[in-house]
């Protein structure tokens, strides 16, 4: 489990604060935002795990949940 609210607290911009209260900001928007995040293995490939809102966001990247992938495609 990926501790997905302290991440976005480290990323905030402040812009976010101006726009939504920070009541609204809670889980719900942790969910809306989409986190990859990239596993290297040992056979020097590596593995990407797609976390939270993917809908739209699968249409612009070229990259599925548990996909393993070389370097040179990153």
């Amino acid at each position: 489990n990926f501790p997905v609210s302290e991440l976005l607290a480290e990323t905030s911009t402040g812009v976010e604060t101006a726009v939504n209260s920070s009541a609204s900001r809670s889980s719900s928007s942790e969910k809306d935002i989409p986190i990859i995040f990239i596993h290297p293995l040992k056979t020097g490939l590596f593995r990407i795990k797609l976390h939270g809102a993917m809908g739209k966001f699968n249409m612009v990247i070229p990259l599925v949940d548990n996909m393993v992938v070389s370097r040179r495609s990153l």
